[in-house]
């Protein structure tokens, strides 16, 4: 397959303007050989940058019946829950692992010259769980053009506006809230609070968390109650501070942690 990674094919024009190809929106077989073609060929690595703070990606191929894209991974870092609006696509890991969870299924370890179909309308959680960096090649039939985005809410997706919506009346109609028998708020609407925090964060992966420390002069505080760190270890140095950025599991000075674009929770 050779590669179009110039600039006028990757946005999809040419010297007389935007193509207008009619071929007909590729099948699930034509986008499967479409990403293995493409991962198996020279020319595009170069391209591939790695980004800690989130995933790097760039459409390098756009035509009127589908579009390709390189991703890259850091370890920890994922797509949350997603669909692929009306696109349908393929995706194949050109190195390292990724795991693939969909709601009520077991997840699904994808290594790499492994692809993965999908038809419209499939919503799924890629992650890179592993210690090193991954990369995969994606396309979509028609070019992808919209996305929306989830949070399980038990074995359920809700759409996040949905429920940003919601937890955002729970917190503006504490009386409406639905009381168990003990006066607490359901399990349901625990987990859609803890759902909707836990969007604001960053989370720290371990080696981003030691190249904080080590390098940049970062403040780690361990959080955990006191059982879970007799259970898990302990960390030699236990900080507390009221002037500190919450991340996940690891709490970090506000000179480092604070500089991120993505909301965290500061107190």
């Amino acid at each position: 397959m050779q590669l179009l990674l110039d600039e006028q094919r990757a946005v999809g024009q040419s010297s007389d303007g935007p193509t207008t190809s009619t071929h007909r929106l590729k099948t699930s077989a034509e986008l499967t050989a479409i990403v293995s073609q493409f991962a198996a060929a020279d020319g595009w690595m170069e391209r591939v940058r790695l980004r800690i703070a989130q995933r790097w990606y760039e459409r390098v191929y756009l035509d009127s019946d589908y579009d390709v894209w390189i991703i890259s991974w850091m370890p920890g870092q994922s797509t949350g829950f997603h669909d692929h609006g009306e696109s349908a696509g393929a995706f194949v890991v050109a190195t390292g692992v990724l795991v693939e969870h969909r709601p009520g299924e077991t997840p699904l370890e994808i290594h790499q010259g492994q692809p993965r179909t999908f038809g419209v309308d499939y919503a799924h959680d890629v992650r890179n769980v592993s210690a090193g960096p991954a990369i995969s090649i994606h396309a979509y039939s028609p070019p992808l053009d919209e996305m929306n985005e989830y949070e399980l809410e038990g074995s359920h997706l809700v759409p996040r506006e949905q429920a940003s919506a919601r937890a955002a009346q729970l917190e503006r109609e504490p009386s409406a809230r639905k009381q168990g028998a003990v006066g607490f708020p359901s399990i349901s609407n625990i987990d859609l609070m803890l759902a909707e925090a836990r969007s604001n964060l960053r989370r720290l992966t371990p080696h981003a968390v030691y190249e904080a420390v080590a390098q940049a002069g970062a403040i780690l505080v361990d959080i955990r109650p006191a059982t879970q760190c007799e259970n898990e270890g302990s960390i030699p140095v236990r900080i507390l501070s009221n002037a500190m950025c919450l991340s996940g599991d690891s709490i970090l000075h506000p000179k480092l942690a604070c500089r991120s674009r993505r909301a965290m929770t500061c107190r």
